[in-house]
């Protein structure tokens, strides 16, 4: 029976089955797309996730017949989700029919901007066209209605390249023409301009340079890069060669040949830095049926060379290593896959898209997929106008081990989805999976998803998309439950041990249950620490892995609530506290709380679990409380989370989620906790735009919701006009720097910035939310010291000292960063440089910090929620991160060290002036509080240098921070040591983050 499909899709799904020699490219890997003949690549790296933009030939074409763009995508560089097609050429009412030509898209202040090329239907020659779009799969409008450079014939293949906050875009052939965008993104300032095309710029060639087209400009530490397709005259096609420069207006000089030709006549070259690897797209006709005019997109890893220089590259079959295993205990999208040979991919009814056109023979392959230590089910969303056929499961090979068979009946129609499952048994460990497909002489079967395992595991929420609160899950792979329980508690003969903690109160109740009849009730709280605990000495093991489920619920209070499993042990004669898992149920609603791998750590004595609340005091119930080897998946309460877009609150937003929404909308009768839910934008009202948002999602045209929470009340903040210096807490059984029931994390993170590979520390609050805006304070050390100095020094221990800051209300959390000045040039004075140009960039790009983005702008526009501090050498950073990054910090605490750019005290005071005269600052726009020791060796230099400042009017000394920018202490007696200074940090750090700048 044939199968009907759109022309859109039909276009794009016309390779004929026959021209596949599955012995041939069962191992191949390269190229990364299968589905179309795909060309022009053009990758963007935005947050962990590599997208690959390309055009597409049409199949048996004999000229460049190109239809439109499409976008893929990839977190492991090896298996690629297909997200269909972003434009057409008729997206454009100025563009000439299949000429859609090579194109780049680039994320800047949240928007996406896709530069194109297209003929001019009124004549003239090719324009440069730009669409935008709120994610990075679109949907993608016209930004002008008109081409934003040209016509001309010249005007192909746009790159473009956003560098310290211009934007360029570049374009050409024969020759490479540059012009500066504005901010916008959508017009240009300046003129249209020509590099110099010479030999020593762009190569030899007999046509006076090698460069012919495809630019793809970047910049790399220091150093600018133009990768371009290039012809030397000899081989009868494109190369790929690549010039440098310390400008990206030029001059330009030649570096060599990248790539040499391939097997077609173009080539267009696309260059990334992704998770510490570099990798060189580019096409060529290496799929079935290739050639000059059927290209497709290809992918290889290399290393640059020590001094910035590219090596010429072989295409390999293999495609680079796999950057991470996938998770087959998830839900994976089938158009998900690392080669395939006759399968096409449609748009999906349930939205996103699916795998179809599907004939006896065909299949797919997916990478690295971890089955850890096995399974015995696979399911599949399936659907069928036929008779349906046969999915094969095979491990490493087609001609490898079967694991399965999963028979796909007829459905009704080729979008009339049904789950199908059957056993499996063999899959354990890391392998290459198969899905073969066999049967009938028709279409077979479409797929839309597929996951291994009994559907107990984990729902995994990502929190920046649905959930303002972290809900703590496993990737595990997991075991069926058995019932072979370590501890079990039900509470159906009595409390099974369990107790009130730190004063709460606990009896068994009748009035609510999971399962049975009876549950644990906890009351008389007062504290969120107050819970339910039971000692498990002697069930569990310090040192070894677990499974650990309890439920929960509550009747009273918030309309959703916070709630933690946490275990408390003894180590080293210190009790400590961590997190095994955390949820937010609904008021009324149960909610399981589970990690199925959570290792109690080494040398842990007297160790209890409970449960208990983030802050707030509700009484609650506890249920079904169990404990199973590591890697077991314990049947526990569904649903029940505050999900943002969960409207049903079934664990995952769907289809079912957008009717009930819809319902809500036009209800008389208002639901105010459903309308929580339905508020996908936190505007506090649920409106049309939250419903669209919710279609969009479902749709996988947006994978982010936007925060749309109005901004807060102006500070109440109560300064003090003379602040006085105070020591934190520090007596026994109730020290600042000792360990805080309501501990932060301290991360170690590595990243490579201007100066190379170094190393920084980073300390998240208690109950850290990346779905929430942090300010962020970065911390230096001093000479001779590192970045371990704050974190891991007995006289310092900063991190406790935040603990009980935040748990007691003085301090609002926060994020606090501890780099390192070490090997940046002249030392603690031009780490400023650093900071710019690689420290913020990586740790706000990766936590939740008020920067919208790490562009110059998005840096520039969250200054007033950035400090920077330091101690000794680190105050001495301090003072020249104020003289030279003043446009993207707002915040200032130099301890113990003077400004040492200038000799005397006044020349100091001056020099600090003129750099708030340079970058046009206000004096509420800046915020300076520093201390030393009365005994401390700087006092002789930092306070005289305080006193000059006081006689400029760019510095009002004060601690009031709202009537003034600059203050100063010195703590009596206090000399030059850590354990001193971080009593200036307690008195210091709380007067930050009020003023607006405004």
């Amino acid at each position: 029976m044939k199968k009907i499909v759109s022309l859109v899709a039909a276009a794009a799904l016309t390779i004929p089955a026959a021209v596949f020699t599955p012995s041939a490219l069962t191992n191949a890997d390269n190229p990364c797309i299968q589905t179309i003949y795909s060309t022009d690549p053009a990758p963007m790296v935005y947050d962990d996730t590599v997208y690959v933009y390309t055009g597409r030939d049409e199949d048996n074409a004999s000229n460049y017949v190109m239809p439109d763009w499409h976008c893929y995508s990839s977190k492991d560089m090896q298996n690629w989700t297909d997200h269909g097609t972003m434009l057409s050429w008729d997206s454009f009412s100025w563009g000439n029919k299949n000429t859609a030509w090579a194109s780049q898209c680039i994320e800047r202040n949240g928007k996406f901007y896709y530069y194109v090329t297209l003929e001019c239907n009124n004549g003239g020659g090719r324009g440069i066209g730009v669409a935008v779009a709120d994610s990075p799969t679109g949907p993608f409008k016209d930004a002008l209605g008109k081409p934003l450079c040209g016509p001309s014939w010249e005007y192909i293949d746009p790159t473009v390249f956003i560098d310290d906050g211009q934007a360029w875009l570049m374009f050409g052939n024969p020759s490479c023409y540059y012009v500066k965008l504005n901010e916008d993104m959508i017009s240009t300032s300046g003129g249209i301009k020509k590099f110099d095309m010479n030999q020593s710029t762009f190569g030899p060639s007999k046509n006076g340079s090698s460069y012919i087209e495809g630019p793809w400009f970047y910049k790399r530490n220091d150093l600018y890069y133009l990768v371009f397709a290039a012809f030397y005259g000899n081989d009868g096609s494109e190369s790929i060669g690549y010039s440098t420069s310390s400008s990206p207006t030029g001059p330009w000089k030649y570096g060599g040949q990248v790539m040499k030709a391939g097997g077609c006549y173009t080539n267009h070259p696309g260059v990334i830095d992704f998770k510490g690897h570099s990798y060189l797209f580019y096409h060529d006709a290496s799929l079935p049926g290739g050639g000059s005019f059927t290209r497709s997109v290809c992918v290889d890893e290399f290393n640059y060379g020590s001094d910035g220089s590219i090596p010429t590259i072989s295409p390999s079959k293999t495609g680079p290593k796999q950057l991470q295993s996938l998770d087959p205990y998830k839900r994976v999208e089938a158009e998900t896959m690392s080669f395939s040979k006759g399968i096409k991919t449609e748009a999906c009814s349930n939205g996103g898209m699916n795998i179809g056109m599907i004939e006896d023979g065909d299949y797919i392959k997916v990478s690295g997929v971890d089955f850890g230590s096995g399974t015995d089910k696979f399911t599949a969303s399936v659907s069928s106008d036929s008779d349906g056929g046969n999915i094969e499961l095979y491990l490493d090979g087609l001609n490898g081990k079967k694991i399965g068979t999963c028979k796909v009946p007829g459905t009704g129609g080729w979008q009339e989805w049904k789950e199908v499952s059957c056993d499996v048994s063999g899959a354990s460990g890391e392998h290459d999976l198969y899905f073969k497909f066999t049967g009938g002489s028709s279409y077979l079967l479409n797929v839309d998803w597929w996951k291994f395992g009994d559907g107990s595991e984990p729902v995994t929420v990502t929190t920046t998309t649905s959930s303002p609160v972290n809900v703590t899950t496993t990737t595990s792979p997991t075991v069926p439950e058995t019932g072979n329980y370590i501890l079990y508690s039900s509470f159906e003969s009595g409390d099974d041990g369990w107790e009130g903690r730190a004063g709460g109160s606990v009896e068994v109740s009748s009035k609510a249950s999971l399962a049975g009849s009876k549950s644990l009730y906890c009351s008389g709280r007062s504290e969120a620490y107050q819970g339910a605990a039971v000692s498990v000495d002697g069930k569990l093991k310090a040192g070894e892995s677990y499974s650990f489920s309890a439920n929960v619920m509550y009747d009273t209070g918030k309309d959703s609530d916070t709630f933690h499993l946490t275990m408390q042990y003894d180590l080293n004669g210190e009790t400590k506290y961590t997190k095994i898992a955390t949820g937010q149920p609904m008021k009324g609603k149960w909610v399981q709380l589970a990690n199925t791998n959570f290792q109690i750590p080494s040398g842990a004595e007297k160790i209890y679990i409970y449960v208990e609340t983030d802050k707030s005091t509700p009484s609650f119930y506890v249920d079904e409380v169990k404990v199973a080897k590591a890697g077991t998946s314990i049947a526990g309460a569904e649903g029940g989370q505050f999900i943002l877009g969960d409207v049903n609150s079934d664990g995952c937003i769907n289809s079912l989620d957008m009717i009930k929404a819809r319902k809500l909308l036009l209800s008389q009768n208002k639901d105010a906790t459903l309308e929580k839910l339905a508020d996908i934008d936190r505007s506090t009202a649920f409106e049309v735009n939250d419903l669209v948002l919710i279609q969009q999602y479902i749709l996988g045209k947006v994978t982010t919701f936007p925060d749309n929470t109005p901004e807060p009340p102006p500070s109440d903040f109560i300064y003090e006009a003379n602040k006085k210096y105070v020591t934190a807490p520090d007596s026994p059984g109730n020290s600042y720097f000792d360990s805080c029931s309501q501990q932060g994390k301290v991360t170690k993170e590595t990243y490579n910035g201007i100066r190379g590979s170094k190393s920084l520390y980073v300390y998240t609050p208690y109950n850290y939310d990346p779905g929430k805006k942090y300010n962020i304070f970065y911390l230096m050390h001093g000479g001779n010291e590192n970045e371990n100095t704050l974190f891991f020094q007995n006289d310092t221990m900063i991190q406790n000292m935040l603990d009980h800051m935040i748990m007691n209300g003085e301090l609002e959390p926060l994020i606090v960063v501890t780099p390192t000045f070490n090997g940046s040039g002249s030392s603690a004075q031009n780490f400023y440089e650093e900071l710019r140009q690689s420290v913020i960039p990586f740790v706000e790009g990766k936590y939740s910090t008020f920067a919208e983005n790490t562009t110059a702008e998005g840096i520039a526009a969250s200054r007033m929620h950035r400090a920077y501090g330091g101690f000794s050498m680190g105050a001495v950073s301090t003072w020249a991160v104020f003289k030279n990054d003043l446009d993207i910090v707002g915040y200032f605490m130099p301890l113990s060290g003077d400004h040492w750019d200038a000799n005397s005290p006044d020349a100091k005071a001056q020099d600090l002036a003129n750099a708030v005269h340079k970058f046009g600052l206000n004096p509420n726009q800046y915020f300076i509080f520093a201390a030393t020791g009365t005994k401390d060796m700087a006092q002789p230099n930092i306070g005289p240098q305080i006193e000059a400042m006081k006689k400029l009017d760019e510095f009002i000394f004060t601690s009031d921070f709202s009537k003034g920018n600059f203050y100063y202490f010195e703590g009596p007696g206090n000399d030059h040591w850590w354990a001193h200074v971080r009593h200036y940090v307690y008195n210091a750090l709380p007067y930050f983050f009020h003023e607006s700048g405004q």
